[in-house]
């Protein structure tokens, strides 16, 4: 499975793209079974430098022959 890991006034380290790789995309590979599928997942800081509570994760689901399961 492709994964695609992007981040919107977030930086992307280490430790958070191994986080996304373990309860994301191995279960999620485990389950779909296709290696053409493909995993989008956009982490957002929606008020960037200001801080406070407003995280946000969308995650996308593609697989061939298939709607996209958001």
């Amino acid at each position: 499975m492709k994964l695609q890991l992007q981040g919107v006034h977030v930086q992307l380290t280490d430790a958070l793209r191994a986080a996304v790789e373990d309860q994301l995309r191995e279960p999620l590979e485990r389950l779909v079974g296709n290696p053409a599928a493909e995993l989008e997942v956009h982490l957002c800081d929606n008020n960037g430098p200001k801080g406070g509570l407003d995280k946000e994760v969308r995650v996308t689901l593609r697989i061939p022959g298939r709607n996209a399961v958001h």
